[in-house]
């Protein structure tokens, strides 16, 4: 981290930062924040998505987010737990998306979602939803680089869901409480990611299947 910082680079595309469900934007401005001043040079936004009631709402507000900064100019995004879900939706809506980091995101649905439908979103979230095969559906075709990240130990989510169906996850060991909840504080993860946007070599291995979650 010390030598990133020291070597600033520019990134080849602005970045916006897309926070989770009913997560403050303070945190999703925070993580972007951190990747800048690893990565040195570029553009970097938070967005949040609170309050929006359903995964369409965050979707729009993600696409309208991204257009008033930067119109039709091609960004990465990274995007943490539902707002993965978010960011894939504003990419069919028509949002142009070169790389879509994902942390956390319950790609496959969310383990609470069955128990805690307390809203639009977090019932699309449930494992098997319309809204999520809609998004599956839509994968092969998306035009965009897609990178899971999550953590072991994630009560919420799942590890194992972090990733679409039959796709690559990078996992690492988690926090026995609250892994879910600080994976954007997640200092690893935020290297790999300012690796790659800076054009390096990333700090993961290779991706594989967790060993639970």
């Amino acid at each position: 981290m010390d030598r990133m910082v020291r070597a600033p680079v520019s990134a080849a595309r602005p970045v916006l930062v897309v926070g989770g469900w009913r997560a403050p934007a303070l945190a999703a401005r925070g993580l972007a924040s951190r990747l800048a001043r690893l990565v040195g040079g570029g553009e970097f936004a938070g967005c949040g998505i609170a309050p929006c009631w359903s995964l369409e709402s965050a979707g729009d507000r993600v696409r309208t987010a991204a257009r008033a900064r930067w119109g039709e100019t091609p960004i990465d995004i990274v995007a943490v737990s539902m707002g993965g879900l978010a960011a894939r939706l504003a990419a069919i809506q028509g949002l142009a998306i070169a790389r879509l980091f994902t942390l956390g995101t319950p790609h496959r649905g969310a383990r609470l979602a069955r128990w805690f439908p307390v809203d639009a979103a977090v019932r699309a979230m449930r494992p098997g939803s319309a809204l999520l095969a809609r998004l599956d559906e839509g994968l092969s075709g998306a035009g965009y680089e897609l990178v899971c990240y999550a953590r072991l130990r994630d009560s919420w989510v799942g590890a194992r869901n972090c990733a679409p169906p039959g796709w690559p996850l990078i996992w690492k060991p988690g926090p026995i409480v609250l892994a879910h909840q600080t994976i954007s504080l997640d200092g690893l993860i935020a290297v790999d990611i300012a690796r790659r946007v800076r054009g390096e070599p990333p700090l993961a291995g290779a991706p594989s299947e967790p060993p639970s979650d």
